[in-house]
């Protein structure tokens, strides 16, 4: 087994590590493995929970949101869109 050292990762930290390790029944090596599989899949995670998320509006809601819109930004003399 290879020792290595991790740059910049202070006592307290380190002592966090090893009590989640700890508690997990995982070797230290096991732990940083799983942190970085969890960090690999969290952003994927979280587009998913974006884009298959229930819409705020309903259509009718959202067209009818344009129309006021537009409405509104030709009366102030905005660009339309």
């Amino acid at each position: 087994m290879k020792v290595r050292t991790i740059k910049g990762v202070d006592d307290e930290t380190w002592k966090i590590l090893k009590e989640i390790a700890s508690k997990r029944k995982l070797k230290m090596g096991g732990m940083l493995r799983e942190i970085a599989k969890e960090y690999k899949r969290r952003p994927s995670d979280a587009w998913e929970k974006i884009l298959n998320a229930r819409p705020i509006l309903t259509e009718n809601e959202a067209e009818n949101m344009l129309r006021l819109v537009a409405k509104m930004r030709k009366e102030r003399g905005y660009r339309e869109f």
